[in-house]
C-alpha cells in the first residue's frame, strides 16, 4: 500500500499547477509533502484562506467521486 501512496504523492507534485492556478494567493510550496497524509495541511490552508467547506471538499474528494461515478455507471 506504502507503493501506492507514494506514487500517488508523486502524481500529484507532478501535476500541482492545474491546482496551483486556483491558489495563486495561498503561497503553497508542494514539497513539504512528505507522505499522502500531509494533504490535510492544504485543507487547513484553504480554511484558514476563507475557502468555504464544500469547495474544499470538491477539491480533495467529491470532483473525483464524481468523475468515478460517471465513469463506472
Amino acid at each position: 500500500m506504502k507503493h501506492s501512496s507514494n506514487a500517488l504523492l508523486k502524481y500529484i507534485k507532478r501535476r500541482a499547477f492545474v491546482f496551483l492556478d486556483y491558489a495563486d494567493s495561498l503561497n503553497f510550496n508542494l514539497y513539504f509533502l512528505d507522505t499522502i497524509s500531509d494533504l490535510q495541511k492544504y485543507q487547513d490552508l484553504l480554511r484558514q484562506r476563507g475557502y468555504a467547506e464544500s469547495d474544499i471538499e470538491n477539491i480533495f474528494h467529491k470532483n473525483w467521486l464524481r468523475l468515478l461515478t460517471n465513469i463506472w455507471k
